[in-house]
């Protein structure tokens, strides 16, 4: 769970700065790196 956790912080630093096509490519990574569905990342995860 912390690696979840860490990967997660990481990522949504990223994508807090990103445009539109990178937030798509940072949300791909989020699903295939910590298994969560596409859509939960971006409401509950991606908030940095």
């Amino acid at each position: 769970m912390k690696q979840r956790q860490a990967v997660t912080k990481k990522k949504a630093l990223a994508y807090k700065n990103a445009n539109r096509a990178d937030k798509t490519r940072i949300l791909d990574e989020l699903v295939d790196l910590t298994g969560f569905h596409r859509a939960t990342p971006a409401p509950r995860y991606v908030k940095p």
